[in-house]
């Protein structure tokens, strides 16, 4: 069970990422906020204490990381991905 979270991270990010590459920043923003409230532990998503300048190093640090793009089998749109969160 805690693959399947694990994995649901990733792919949160990873569409994070991807709602970036596409210019789609609120939908971005949006899918890190809920993300952090699905995951609160490690930060990696920020903290519920961010201020603006501190939630774009988050979405700077997503957006930077090396994690694989999503793929042609995980077509998640915006909110099928929160649904899964």
């Amino acid at each position: 069970m805690e693959r399947f979270f694990q994995e649901r991270k990733v792919e949160a990010m990873k569409k994070v990422r991807s709602l970036l590459k596409n210019g789609d920043v609120d939908q971005a923003v949006g899918l890190l906020r809920a993300a952090r409230e699905v995951w609160p532990e490690n930060d990696c998503f920020g903290n519920d204490d961010m201020d603006s300048s501190e939630e774009l190093l988050a979405i700077r640090e997503i957006f930077m990381t090396d994690i694989g793009e999503m793929t042609g089998r995980n077509p998640y749109s915006y909110r099928s991905v929160i649904y899964f969160l």
